[in-house]
C-alpha cells in the first residue's frame, strides 16, 4: 500500500484513509470567526466518525476523531504560518508551503475580455463576491459601488450585478465604477491597490499574494476565519456582510488606502508566499514520501 497523504482546501477535507472524502455543510456568517472554526471542525469531526468510524471501530473515532481527519504521514496547507497566526497541532507533520497558483485559461467565447482602456491611472479596488456568491450579492455589491462612486478619485471594478433601484444619490452606477459579469482576475490584481472580498481563501490568497489589502465581508464556510487572519494580520479589515452598508464600506476602503500599515502588512504576507515555495513545495514533500 503507497504513503497516505492529506491535502486540505478551504470546503473540504480529504482524507487518505481508504480515499474517502468528506464534505463540510454551508455555514451562515458569524460574528465571532471562533465559533465558525469550531462549527466547522465539530461538522468535519462528525463526518469523520460516520463514514470513516466503522472501519476504524466508533469508540477508537470518537474518542480522537482528527486522526481520522489527518493523514499520519503528512498536511499540506496552501498558506503560511504569518497569515494563519497560530499553527494547528494536527498531530502529524504539517507543511506550510503557501498558495499553488495556476494559470486560469479564458473559456470559450471570450468572456474574459475585459475593457483594459478605461483604466486611467487612478487607484484601482476590485470588488468581487467570487464565483459561488455572487449571484446572491446584488446588495452588498449595490453598497460597494455606491461607496466607490462617492470617491471620485478611485476608480472601481464590481463583479456581479447591482440594483440601480437601491442607489441612494446620482446616477447608478457613477463614471468611475465599471460593473460586469467577471473579469481576468489574477491580471486585473496587478493593477489594483486594494480589493473587497468575501474571503474565498483563493481571493485572498491572490490579493495578498499582490500586497493589497482587503476589506472582507465573510459569508459562510471557512469565509469567516480566513477574514479573520487577514484581519489579525493587519492586511485588512472585516466588516459584516448582510449589514455592512455604502458609508461602512467607504470608511473601511478610505482606512486600508489612508494607513500604510495595512499595505505593509500584505506585503510582509506576499514576501511568506514567496519563501513558502507553492506548488513547487508541495510537489517536494509528497515526492519526499515516495
Amino acid at each position: 500500500m503507497g504513503s497516505e497523504m492529506c491535502i486540505r482546501d478551504s470546503i473540504n477535507d480529504d482524507g487518505g484513509i481508504g480515499g474517502a472524502e468528506l464534505e463540510l455543510a454551508q455555514m451562515d456568517d458569524q460574528s465571532d470567526p471562533a465559533v465558525s472554526k469550531q462549527k466547522m471542525t465539530d461538522q468535519v469531526d462528525s463526518a469523520a466518525i460516520a463514514v470513516l468510524g466503522p472501519t476504524f471501530s466508533n469508540s477508537a473515532a470518537e474518542a480522537d476523531p482528527v486522526h481520522l481527519r489527518f493523514s499520519p504521514h503528512l498536511v499540506l496547507a496552501f498558506t503560511t504560518e504569518s497569515l494563519m497566526g497560530t499553527v494547528p497541532d494536527v498531530g502529524a507533520p504539517l507543511a506550510c508551503v503557501g498558495p499553488a497558483f495556476a494559470h486560469r485559461p479564458a473559456p470559450a467565447g471570450g468572456s474574459h475580455e475585459f475593457n483594459w482602456r478605461w483604466l486611467d491611472g487612478r487607484p484601482l479596488v476590485l470588488v468581487s463576491l467570487g464565483t459561488v456568491s455572487a449571484g446572491s450579492g446584488t446588495r452588498f455589491l449595490t453598497a460597494a459601488a455606491e461607496a466607490l462612486g462617492a470617491r471620485p478619485h478611485l476608480q472601481g471594478v464590481v463583479v456581479g450585478e447591482i440594483n440601480p433601484e437601491a442607489w441612494s444619490t446620482g446616477n447608478a452606477p457613477a463614471d468611475n465604477v465599471m460593473v460586469v459579469p467577471r473579469v481576468p482576475q489574477v491580471e486585473l490584481l496587478e493593477r489594483c491597490t486594494a480589493v473587497v472580498s468575501h474571503g474565498g481563501h483563493n481571493t485572498v490568497c491572490e490579493t495578498l499574494a499582490n500586497g493589497l489589502p482587503l476589506v472582507v465581508a465573510p459569508i459562510r464556510d471557512d469565509q469567516p476565519i480566513v477574514a479573520d487572519q487577514v484581519e489579525q494580520a493587519g492586511a485588512g479589515i472585516r466588516v459584516r456582510y448582510a449589514r455592512t452598508g455604502a458609508a461602512q464600506l467607504g470608511d473601511a476602503l478610505d482606512t486600508i488606502l489612508a494607513e500604510p500599515s495595512y499595505r505593509e502588512a500584505a506585503q510582509r504576507l506576499q514576501r511568506s508566499f514567496t519563501e513558502a515555495g507553492g506548488a513547487s513545495a508541495a510537489a517536494q514533500r509528497l515526492e519526499a514520501l515516495l
